[in-house]
This record gives structure tokens, sequence and C-alpha cells, in this order.
């Protein structure tokens, strides 16, 4: 299992720089417990992300039409209603 370094403090007599202590390294699994905070994001978050995978363009004539249809209907029902 590998470990990276965390600091868990700012200042430390021992050390010039930061108190360091061995953490396991964080996986994204939601069901097992880590010491880790629930919003704990990863240096990698960002490299999985896919912007707009399954965007559908829209064509405008397309989108009147079928609005009309709806309308339509809506006006049908409400003349009888």
């Amino acid at each position: 299992m590998a470990a990276t370094k965390v600091c868990s403090s700012n200042t430390c007599a021992l050390c010039p720089a930061t108190h360091t202590s061995w953490q396991p390294k964080w996986k994204k699994i939601l069901y097992a417990l880590q010491p880790y905070e629930d919003n704990y994001v990863d240096e990698k978050f960002l490299e999985q992300m896919r912007t707009n995978a399954n965007v559908q363009e829209h064509q405008y004539g397309g989108m009147v039409r079928s609005a009309a249809a709806i309308t339509q209907q809506i006006c049908a029902v409400l003349i009888f209603f």
C-alpha cells in the first residue's frame, strides 16, 4: 500500500519546514473509512473529467415544431375542458 506525506501542523520544533506524518493513499471510494475529510480532492481529480462527452446539438426549427405540437395538444384539451 503506497503512502504519501501529509502535513499535520504548520510548525514543528523537530524539522525546519513542517511536521509530516504518513497517511495511506487516498482512494476514490465512499464506503471505506479513510483518514481524509469528506470533501477531500485528490491532485488527479480533474484528469478523468470529460467535458460535454454526450452533448446533442438541437436545431431551432425542430425545437419550434416540437413545442408547437405540444402547445396544440394543450390547447385542444383546454378548449374541450
